[in-house]
């Protein structure tokens, strides 16, 4: 079970909670593991991320990699918002560190489709086996 904890932004899997600091980001990420092996991250909407039209990659936080990605080149994102589901490239930017892993192509149309705003938030999940990865679109509230 999942429980979206918007204060701190994060999905609660476990009660035991790594902090994990991503320099290029400038974002705190928490680690959640459940004993079935699920995890999960959440990431505001940027101005970067808002521009769909300048589509822009996804990074996927290092222990997400490290984990349960590290060998891929391509994973299925699943929206739970429209159901459809999209086919991303994992892109290895070279020298860039053997844990930096990015997502194109179907994160593009993801964004295209569902053309988040600034302040909105977006909820991923990688179950176990880390066949495909959910996201989740949670609208800011605030929008007008």
């Amino acid at each position: 079970m999942f429980i979206w904890n918007k204060k701190k932004n994060v999905v609660k899997i476990k009660e035991e909670v790594e902090t994990i600091y991503i320099s290029s980001d400038e974002e705190v990420i928490e680690e959640v593991e459940d004993p079935l092996g699920e995890w999960g991250w959440s990431k505001e909407v940027t101005k970067a991320i808002a521009n769909w039209r300048k589509p822009q990659t996804l990074h996927v936080p290092a222990w997400i990699v490290q984990q349960v990605i590290y060998d891929k080149t391509s994973i299925c994102l699943e929206s739970l918002d429209n159901g459809r589901n999209y086919l991303c490239s994992v892109m290895t930017p070279a020298d860039r560190g053997m844990f930096v892993r990015y997502i194109g192509d179907g994160w593009y149309c993801y964004l295209e489709d569902l053309k988040p705003r600034i302040g909105d938030k977006l909820k991923f999940i990688v179950p176990n086996p880390p066949d495909y990865l959910m996201v989740k679109l949670i609208r800011n509230e605030d929008r007008r």
